[in-house]
């Protein structure tokens, strides 16, 4: 818009903020300090691992302030993209041409000729359901950690299976425990770290510290939790940021 460029912003749902109001849980989090999660450097959360509420009011207020609004179509599913090319193979502006978009709304097909497109399309707008054998002759309680799906009070004095090792995986764990689960298990296909938040703010914030120092960070909060540490699997965890794994 500076550069005087009309910018237009299709979204297939009904509302701004993607999964953290389709999927967050009402005791969701950002997992990261918040400087690495704000949309403009120049306007910080009010703390430091925003909660939900926070994170839906900042996107909300920032959307109205920027009056996104007036170049925002709701309810429009894009269909296909076309790039089509220019006139000469020379320079990139003139080879590149334009792009027609094609997207539906209220069972209608329309088209916008573009000179770029953008795709912002997201991450885990839908959760992946998976059923098991044996399933339906459990007992207990079972759910997705989604969607607030399950209220957290049932964890209270349970012994908690909770399967897969991504975020809401971590963030569930975390849940369970505060509400007074006697144990957690975790069963995940692919080694992964999960550090600790202060590990993860002194990376975040602090300037011209060497990497050793927050690897003996990560040994001695693993030997207070009785982990051992090295490759292999003889040892419990890996090493601080070891390739083979995923971190959380």
């Amino acid at each position: 818009q500076k550069r005087g460029l009309t910018v237009q912003i299709l979204e297939k749902t009904s509302k701004v903020m993607g999964c953290w109001n389709t999927i967050a849980n009402s005791a969701s989090h950002v997992a990261v300090t918040e400087a690495t999660y704000r949309i403009s450097l120049k306007l910080p959360y009010d703390s430091e691992y925003p909660h939900k509420s926070e994170v839906l009011n900042y996107g909300n207020d920032f959307f109205k302030s920027k009056n996104m609004d007036k170049f925002t179509e709701f309810g429009a599913e894009v269909k296909h993209i076309e790039d089509l090319d220019g006139s000469s193979p020379h320079s990139f502006k003139k080879k590149h041409g334009h792009c027609i978009v094609t997207y539906q709304k209220d069972s209608k097909t329309y088209k916008i000729r573009c000179k770029g497109v953008f795709i912002a399309t997201g991450a885990q707008s839908v959760r992946r359901e998976v059923s098991f054998p044996g399933e339906e002759n459990f007992t207990g309680i079972s759910g997705y950690g989604s969607n607030s799906s399950i209220d957290p009070k049932i964890f209270k004095n349970k012994n908690v299976c909770i399967i897969g090792g991504g975020a809401f995986s971590i963030e569930n764990v975390k849940t369970a425990l505060l509400y007074g689960a006697n144990h957690v298990t975790l069963l995940h296909r692919s080694d992964l770290q999960v550090w600790p938040r202060v590990i993860h703010y002194m990376l975040s914030t602090e300037k011209n510290s060497k990497f050793l120092r927050y690897s003996e960070l990560y040994n001695k909060v693993a030997d207070w939790a009785g982990l051992s540490v090295g490759v292999g699997s003889n040892y419990d965890i890996a090493p601080f940021m070891h390739p083979d794994t995923r971190n959380q």
